[in-house]
């Protein structure tokens, strides 16, 4: 992207790094979502490009009633301001490069651990098959309404499993159990899809609606897992 600048990659983990290291108003801070809670990037005295699959208009909450009533978003944690630029799900401007976050992901950590994964994804006679042992699996950290009010409604079909903290939005439903199986830690962000495999089908809804730019991993991972 810069073929004339200078490559060399100095790690930054806090505010304090940002001094000690020596940054000037010449550097390039790569910062990737939730990467480094105690930078702040307006700190840094050059640009910033921020790494995100987060929408910068925020995602609904799912808090109370009246939030879900009122379609009220949760802005994301993600820093904004005169130097800072975007590459994620966001409109193109002359601040931000819309990106699908999924895309990134298949490229930055699929190719690099296995360049045969891609096939599962689009050559149908290595598609991989599921087992068929369970119904349902249903695996998100940010409980939106629309996710949990789905989850809620396929449960009443089978029973269904959930991994993570979300759960539905109604407790009194019996079919709903958490998953047996963990999350594989080992492949990152695409670690539910060995979960995944277990299961004829998945629920990887995204956090906001289909008019947006949003595009994550969620569904690459029911890709890779057969469900």
């Amino acid at each position: 992207i810069f073929p004339d600048m200078d490559k060399t990659i100095i790690p930054l983990m806090n505010d304090d790094d940002i001094k000690s290291r020596g940054a000037t108003g010449d550097d390039l801070l790569v910062y990737f979502m939730h990467s480094c809670p105690n930078l702040d990037p307006n700190n840094f005295p050059g640009k910033t490009i921020v790494v995100s699959g987060e929408s910068k208009l925020g995602f609904p909450c799912a808090m109370t009633e009246a939030d879900r009533v009122l379609n009220k978003l949760c802005a994301p944690d993600m820093p904004t301001g005169p130097r800072i630029y975007w590459i994620g799900p966001n409109d193109d401007s002359l601040r931000s490069i819309l990106v699908h976050w999924g895309i990134l992901l298949l490229n930055a950590r699929m190719r690099p651990i296995n360049e045969d994964e891609f096939s599962f994804i689009f050559d149908p006679l290595k598609k991989r098959k599921n087992t068929g042992e369970h119904f349902l699996i249903y695996a998100n950290s940010h409980c939106v309404p629309h996710r949990e009010m789905a989850f809620d409604a396929l449960s009443k079909i089978g029973e269904s499993h959930y991994l993570g903290v979300c759960s539905g939005l109604k407790s009194e439903i019996q079919n709903k159990k958490p998953s047996p199986f963990p999350m594989d830690k080992n492949i990152g962000t695409l670690m539910n899809s060995r979960a995944f495999n277990h299961y004829r089908f998945a629920l990887v809804m995204e956090s906001v609606d289909s008019s947006s730019a949003a595009l994550t991993e969620k569904i690459f991972n029911a890709f890779l897992s057969g469900a």
